[in-house]
């Protein structure tokens, strides 16, 4: 039995076709057996190549990016500094509404600053508890109970003594 083989470049053409790639459009292409494709692509580790190209890409792409992320951030920090002083520049020689001016500048710089380098721009606390307030207010012509509820309440909480 006779084995035909693929020319050297058939694995750049396979690579080529993208993400749409096939072993029958590279048979189609060289006029042989999708088999023939297939034994070839196993013995010559084609697809394992493929990934390792593949991942070689994708790792490049990232780090280009990367590289300009970060070119572009420095480019926005050397801004904010010239931001930054110009304003405590004005801060000390400016009067107050200039000043005021100045000190917004600033506040607006180092906002910028602290998201560039990914650092929280606000910092916040909030605090939550739960105080009975007692039964809603009457109408004047209930007053006497509703001081009464409001008695019990208070006493319930702590607040008054058992006695009164």
């Amino acid at each position: 039995m006779r084995r035909t083989i693929l020319p050297v470049d058939a694995f750049e053409y396979f690579f080529a076709l993208g993400p749409n790639r096939s072993f029958a459009e590279v048979a189609k292409h060289y006029r042989v057996s999708r088999k023939t494709v297939a034994r070839t692509a196993e013995s010559d580790r084609w697809l394992q190549r493929i990934a390792e190209r593949e991942k070689k890409l994708r790792d490049a792409t990232e780090e280009k990016a990367l590289e300009t992320l970060e070119a572009m951030n420095l480019r926005h920090l050397k801004t904010l500094r010239i931001v930054q002083a110009k304003a405590l520049e004005a801060l000390k020689n400016y009067p107050l509404i200039s000043a005021m001016e100045a000190v917004r500048s600033l506040e607006t710089a180092i906002k910028w600053e602290r998201m560039v380098r990914g650092e929280p721009t606000v910092h916040a606390a909030v605090e939550s508890r739960h105080v009975e307030t007692g039964p809603p207010p009457p109408a004047a012509s209930d007053l006497n109970s509703y001081m009464r509820k409001l008695m019990e309440v208070a006493k319930e909480q702590g607040f008054m003594p058992e006695g009164n």
